[in-house]
């Protein structure tokens, strides 16, 4: 078409031109205009022929949409990956709190269009100023993945301004895993077999399953034959999951201790809707095997809350006993204060560097890749290198590293 020159008056009431550059789109048959307006018309012109280049290859946004028509629209498609177990119910209920709490406020009811990577920029270094990394970084990330939803398949802006933008840093975390001896204190304690969990603490640390997975496990998963089979979790918002990855539904051999640890959970369902019957309380029937007393399935929450419960009760009730007495009473230990997703760490770490078991059953078992097994969840500590780096030295050198470590 042509630049269009426009005139209007500033706050000094002198008159200032624009050009905009102009271009007829054949396809919607309607004009294109450029956003900003130029000083000159050889710039307007320059800028026409980037817009005729866009026009050509389809990057024209069809309509003017505000942010939060966009999110409403991809929270809406997730919904239905969510129906098809495509996405877990977890992912999108996080992205879904992400967005009301870090993103609604400054973005809805602004045109995507008008959001620029600048502005961009400017929300990440202000949320950078009070939140943690991850939170930055999560929150980032559910916006990057809306605008990538803006530019297809909405088309309402032809790029993302969120490219190019960089989250916080992240520290390397520094993982805490119990050994065997540790675990096998914590599963003694009086606290711990008299407690609705014992089970579930045995499933986390024998198996190295993770939370959801534990939460998740049904009656009929039971397979009979020592076969134990993996096909669904429970979230933290009371859901059912369709599991984390694919190598998560999983079979496994489940050994007679576990399976009878299994089974008297399900024969304590009995006792406990018979209890809710004689209370007049309702009791909800389900096929999970770990539930509340009122047949509600444990959540993963409920059953985290409850592991740090016991561990910060133990070492409380040590420190008095320290305190009376002036040591430990024999056979009594503090307990490293872990998450319980670390029971699983704890399990590739014991398996893998101390037990020297294959990667690839070890991977198997904890429904997983062996590269992500190796990568995040076997930590070696400062002993095993020891031990390693001095094996290693031994053949190198012979006799001169055992005399130099007797120190003789």
């Amino acid at each position: 078409m042509s630049i269009q020159p426009k005139t209007y008056k500033n706050k000094n009431g002198k008159e200032i031109t624009k050009y905009y550059p102009c271009v007829w789109d054949s396809i919607n048959k309607k004009p294109v205009y450029g956003d900003t307006g130029y000083s000159t018309e050889i710039k307007a012109l320059v800028a026409e022929e980037k817009l005729k280049e866009k026009v050509k290859n389809g990057k024209i946004p069809k309509t003017k949409s505000k942010f939060k028509e966009v999110a409403c629209k991809w929270f809406e498609a997730r919904i239905v990956l969510v129906k098809n177990k495509e996405l877990s119910n977890n992912t999108y209920r996080t992205d879904k709190d992400y967005y009301n709490s870090y993103l609604s406020d400054i973005f809805d009811d602004v045109y995507c269009h008008k959001i620029t990577s600048v502005n961009i920029k400017k929300f990440v270094d202000e949320m950078k100023k009070e939140y943690k990394p991850k939170t930055v970084n999560r929150a980032l990330s559910v916006l990057n993945m809306i605008f990538e939803y803006a530019v297809f398949p909405e088309r309402v802006i032809t790029d993302n301004p969120c490219l190019g933008i960089k989250g916080a840093s992240l520290k390397k975390r520094e993982f805490k895993v119990w050994d065997t001896e540790t675990i096998s204190y914590f599963m003694s304690l009086g606290s711990v077999k008299t407690s609705r969990y014992y089970e579930m603490f045995a499933m986390s640390f024998g198996y190295g399953m993770r939370p959801g997975e534990v939460c998740g496990l049904n009656a009929s998963d039971l397979l009979g034959k020592g076969i134990l089979k993996l096909k669904r979790g429970y979230d933290k918002y009371s859901q059912e999951t369709y599991m984390k990855t694919d190598d998560s539904h999983r079979s496994l051999v489940v050994l007679p201790f576990y399976e009878n640890l299994l089974l008297r959970r399900i024969e304590m369902k009995k006792y406990d809707k018979l209890e809710c019957i004689s209370k007049d309380i309702t009791y909800f029937d389900n096929d999970y095997i770990f539930t509340q007393k009122n047949g509600n399935p444990v959540n993963p929450d409920v059953y985290y809350k409850a592991f740090k419960r016991i561990i910060a009760k133990h070492n409380k009730e040590l420190e008095l006993l320290a305190d009376g007495f002036g040591k430990l009473p024999d056979g009594n230990s503090f307990l490293p204060d872990i998450r319980l997703y670390d029971a699983r760490h704890s399990f590739g770490t014991n398996m893998i560097l101390v037990n020297d078991k294959s990667p690839a059953i070890v991977a198997e078992i904890m429904g997983s890749s062996v590269e992500m097994i190796m990568k995040n969840y076997v930590h070696p500590n400062k002993i095993m290198q020891k031990d390693t780096l001095s094996g290693y030295a031994d053949k190198l050198f012979r006799n001169e590293v055992s005399s130099s470590n007797t120190g003789s």
